[in-house]
């Protein structure tokens, strides 16, 4: 998927390998890419954190093309979106991961809101920012977007069209798997009932992804048939999720443990 993107837009000159390892390594470091904090403002004039990285030895004095990463939902770019940037860096993209607003380092507040208008926004803010790099160029920039983040990259491509091409990794329907249930397993009276069992669901997140309890016990709970609408993902994806998601979130910093009732 990655390969077809690259080869074509974004043709670099350089060769994909296949990737036959086992898991995903979140805090992967390159020593082919060199890694700087950055942040920008959206037009809503909220700070958005991420990590510009740049290929050791890239000519600068020419543009090059460019690939955003977004994370996927709920979570930071920290977990598997860094991850991809540098991959890609290693192939001779200039890449820029970032926490979208609400989430991570970015601003906005309450935390952990959900609000897919302003994530597509961050999208576009950060090829306003990578426009502004001399050494980009502004006609082959193009996104990732991972789980959740794909719909946001989506809706964000709608209507921009900088962003020269999307690919997508874990794909799933948010909004259509949060009204329906997993593959259509949930009647319109179990939506009803999951909507006023909602005011006590903080509690319920709480107790998923408290401190003592890894992440991939979250992940298992999710293979178990839906009770509520939150058991969204897509069979073909959980292993591939499972593989993104687990890190202990204690060791990210300005990671939330518990999400708001909006989520749901």
């Amino acid at each position: 998927m990655l390969t077809a993107m690259a080869l074509g837009v974004f043709t670099t000159g350089v060769s994909f390998a296949a990737d036959m390892s086992n898991g995903a390594n979140n805090f992967y470091k390159s020593d082919k890419v060199t890694m700087q904090k950055i942040a920008f403002k959206n037009q809503y004039n909220m700070n958005v954190v991420g990590n510009l990285f740049i290929p050791k030895g890239l000519n600068q004095n020419t543009k090059n093309p460019a690939i955003i990463v977004g994370h996927p939902m709920g979570a930071v770019k920290e977990q598997s979106a860094n991850l991809y940037a540098t991959k890609m860096a290693e192939q001779g993209f200039v890449t820029l991961s970032l926490d979208l607003s609400f989430w991570g380092k970015s601003e906005g507040q309450p935390r952990n809101a959900v609000s897919p208008d302003i994530y597509a926004e961050d999208f576009s803010a950060a090829v306003d920012f990578l426009g502004t790099r001399p050494f980009v160029n502004q006609n082959r920039i193009g996104v990732i977007g991972i789980c959740g983040s794909r719909s946001f990259v989506i809706s964000a491509a709608k209507i921009d069209p900088r962003m020269k091409a999307i690919a997508t990794v874990s794909m799933y329907d948010m909004g259509a798997a949060n009204r329906n249930g997993l593959r259509h397993s949930q009647t319109l009276e179990e939506r009803k009932k999951s909507l006023k069992l909602q005011p006590s669901n903080a509690t319920w997140i709480s107790w998923v992804v408290k401190p003592n309890t890894p992440v991939e016990r979250c992940i298992n709970w999710m293979k178990t048939p839906p009770s509520l609408s939150v058991s969204f993902m897509i069979s073909t994806g959980l292993r591939e999720v499972n593989s993104l998601l687990k890190v202990d979130r204690r060791n990210l910093p300005r990671t939330q443990r518990s999400a708001v009732t909006s989520n749901l």
